[in-house]
């Protein structure tokens, strides 16, 4: 079996920036889901998420789990994506699988979203709406990095391990336990740097 450490590889154009990005949430995601699994308890529900479960006729979706943070900021979390708002700048969508991010000028959401069909209508950033995207997008990176320290800090960083192994199993491009932290730091480097190379094409 053939692995990739993210951690070594380079990033020296848009492709590969972009490419790294979608690794990282790709994993991410998996991670979250194995903490909602964990043995020992939901760790999202341990933390403060609040855990939204579907309607009767939405039943073959799974829980919608939604954080408030201080100042009027909120965190979704869902299998194909992750969306983050502030109330006085707007909200912005990361799909799981583009790492593409979707801009919305009115941060709230008219329902949970249980598929990404509940999403409203989103699109990349205009130019004028660049500067705002770009800054929520890293305080979500730097929430997910917060997130995963505190992962570290409280469950150890054996568990994350153990949360990565059916993973690696499966052959997917990795980043290890204890990189995890500082990869999203470097990203946050990285889109600070170049914002524009995370956009769809027809957006650039």
């Amino acid at each position: 079996m053939s692995l990739t450490n993210l951690s070594e590889q380079p990033s020296c154009d848009a492709y590969n920036l972009l490419a790294n990005a979608i690794d990282l949430l790709n994993q991410q995601v998996w991670c979250w889901g194995c903490d909602v699994m964990r043995a020992e308890g939901n760790w999202l529900c341990e933390i403060g998420f609040d855990r939204i479960v579907p309607p009767e006729h939405r039943k073959d979706c799974s829980s919608v789990y939604c954080l408030d943070l201080p100042n009027r900021r909120k965190v979704i979390l869902r299998g194909f994506g992750v969306y983050y708002s502030d109330q006085k700048r707007g909200g912005v969508y990361l799909p799981r699988y583009e790492f593409s991010p979707k801009f919305k000028s009115d941060p709230f959401l008219a329902s949970p979203p249980w598929s990404e069909k509940d999403l409203p209508r989103l699109h990349p950033p205009s130019r004028s709406q660049r500067s705002i995207c770009a800054s929520l997008v890293l305080d979500l990176i730097d929430w997910i990095r917060s997130y995963e320290f505190c992962v570290i800090e409280k469950l150890g960083v054996e568990y994350r391990r153990l949360t990565l192994h059916d993973w690696v199993s499966r052959d997917q491009t990795f980043i290890p336990a204890e990189r995890i932290a500082s990869e999203w730091r470097r990203l946050s480097f990285q889109v600070a740097a170049n914002f524009d190379a995370y956009l769809s094409p027809n957006a650039r």
